[in-house]
């Protein structure tokens, strides 16, 4: 007999994909290692100087010894993201860019993360307005500020946390920069099953997928890769006590009882094209 599980708040669900979003990167070197030695090898060979070889086999020496103190490293940094967004506006400090003097290394690793996140949003837009649509309908619901998406879940807070991941673990610039280069492909497998399962759980939460402006057309579906199925095996639900959850602990959530997803969509029922 089937059983109907008791709904999500908004800000359960705001909570829960928020979880999901962290676990997708909590194994992120050791699934990627293969790739990510790849790339590093293939820059080698491109630039056979003394130099890159050694930024290069210090890359090597990082990912096949303590790729799950990367991965940590990263999650961490995540964490620290999504607790205060606005510190990841700027890279290290709230000073104008006019009145910052960087040195060379952080010349480059500051360029490395504007052009890696660059080439994600542009290849992930449609998968991104997607999802963010349907966070705009349970941000505006749980009373949050429904506008900036990109800087909660978007590329470039997700490559500065891995940046700043690096400098945590005292690893030298040139070699920090050259794995977030080499992390950019492996991250996009990652960030498109991530933004794509994000999506459709809110779905099956009966989400509705408000408007989003400046909409790219969106892209066809296609069948998960492999790396794309693993990555959507990582992110099994976190909140698996969901049906367990008291009622009531959602009325004082919300301020009004049984607030779930059916609310949200009537709440957000569009009047052209836009939600009152």
């Amino acid at each position: 007999m089937n059983t109907q599980s008791t709904p999500l708040t908004p800000a359960a669900l705001l909570s829960e994909a928020d979880a999901r979003m962290t676990q997708a990167l909590g194994n992120f070197f050791q699934r990627s290692h293969a790739p990510l030695q790849g790339s590093v090898l293939r820059a080698i060979a491109a630039q056979m100087t003394p130099s890159a070889i050694a930024t290069g086999q210090a890359c090597l020496d990082w990912l096949n010894t303590r790729p799950d103190a990367l991965s940590t490293a990263f999650v961490d940094q995540f964490r620290l993201h999504l607790a205060r967004p606005e510190a990841f506006t700027l890279r290290h400090d709230s000073r104008p860019a006019e009145l910052q003097l960087l040195d060379d290394d952080a010349l480059k690793r500051q360029l490395a993360e504007e052009k890696s996140a660059a080439q994600l949003t542009e290849v992930l837009r449609a998968n991104m307005l997607q999802l963010f649509g349907r966070l705009q309908a349970v941000r505006r619901a749980a009373s949050e500020d429904p506008a900036d998406h990109a800087n909660v879940y978007g590329p470039l807070p997700v490559v500065r946390a891995l940046s700043r991941a690096l400098d945590a673990l005292d690893i030298d610039s040139p070699c920090g920069t050259l794995l977030l280069q080499c992390a950019a492909a492996p991250l996009l497998d990652t960030l498109k099953h991530t933004y794509t399962a994000l999506y459709q759980f809110l779905g099956v939460q009966d989400i509705p997928e408000l408007p989003v402006a400046h909409a790219a057309p969106l892209l066809p579906r296609s069948t998960p890769s492999d790396a794309g199925q693993a990555i959507l095996e990582h992110i099994q639900p976190v909140a698996t006590q969901a049906n367990e959850i008291d009622p009531a602990k959602y009325k004082r959530a919300v301020g009004r009882p049984r607030a779930h997803p059916a609310a949200i969509a009537a709440g957000c029922a569009p009047s052209r094209h836009r939600c009152t």
